[in-house]
């Protein structure tokens, strides 16, 4: 069955992962550009957002990934999503350092470079901070303002609030590593996001060690004391992080014989 753009767009704007898997492209290292097919960490976290979307649940995840897995790619991709097809629609990304956020960025305006006509929202301009959805003709906004959504980054240390509108989603990168800022500065996000369907804040992180804010936090959210889903990633349901040796029944009691006992307990 042919879709109009407009059933197909509908069809996106509920499942981000037809958005991903046609439209998004990304550049991995070392390879050539190439759509974004969901490795299976991300379609986990995937199929968790789809369902809360689905429920009509404000989305709210706090990550614990395997590191090179790609979910700081995939939380970009997601920002990216809810940003281009809502209305007015105010996203920040925040990480530890500029250089990491502005890489984060760059992810964005990838995405948004590869978008086909039909797809792409007009840009009233791109700086090294913002992508910004309006009409960049000021003589047709008035009757076609465009979408009047953008994406703002940020680093940590910096971190400027949009002021007088509420922000929609947020995505905090490898918040571990700024974690003496997230006792004024998560305070600020989750105070400038409503707390309603549509909206997203993603916190994702390879772990740093017991304690500090996002230890705290994504413990808290495993015991359901905060509004987070925890998404634990571990390295070992990657594919791509382990060769599946094969061994015979007595290599396998050598090694299982040879374990010592906080190995046992692991």
């Amino acid at each position: 069955m042919n879709l109009s753009p407009l059933e197909l767009f509908l069809q996106i704007k509920n499942k981000p992962s037809i958005l991903f898997e046609n439209y998004l492209y990304i550049r991995p290292k070392g390879q050539p550009l190439q759509l974004f097919a969901l490795n299976k960490p991300q379609r986990i976290f995937m199929d968790l957002v789809e369902k809360d979307i689905a429920k009509g649940k404000p989305e709210r995840y706090i990550v614990c990934k395997n590191r090179q897995v790609g979910l700081s790619t995939f939380s970009e991709g997601l920002t990216f999503h809810h940003t281009i097809t809502n209305p007015s629609y105010k996203s920040i990304i925040v990480a530890p350092e500029r250089p990491k956020a502005q890489e984060l960025f760059r992810i964005s305006q990838l995405f948004y470079d590869r978008l086909p006509d039909w797809l792409r929202p007009m840009k009233l301009y791109r700086t090294k901070n913002n992508l910004v959805f309006e009409n960049p003709n000021e003589n047709e906004r008035r009757t076609n303002p465009g979408l009047g959504s953008d994406i703002q980054i940020t680093h940590a240390r910096n971190v400027a609030l949009p002021r007088g509108t509420p922000l929609m989603a947020a995505h905090l990168s490898e918040t571990p590593y700024y974690d003496d800022y997230m006792d004024e500065l998560y305070p600020a996000l989750s105070n400038a996001i409503p707390y309603t369907p549509g909206t997203l804040i993603t916190i994702e992180s390879t772990p740093r060690g017991k304690g500090g804010w996002y230890y705290d936090m994504y413990y808290a959210a495993k015991n359901g004391e905060n509004d987070f889903t925890p998404v634990f990633l571990p390295w070992y349901i990657d594919p791509q992080t382990f060769w599946p040796y094969p061994l015979d029944k007595y290599e396998e009691d050598e090694i299982l014989n040879s374990l010592d006992e906080e190995e046992e307990i692991l």
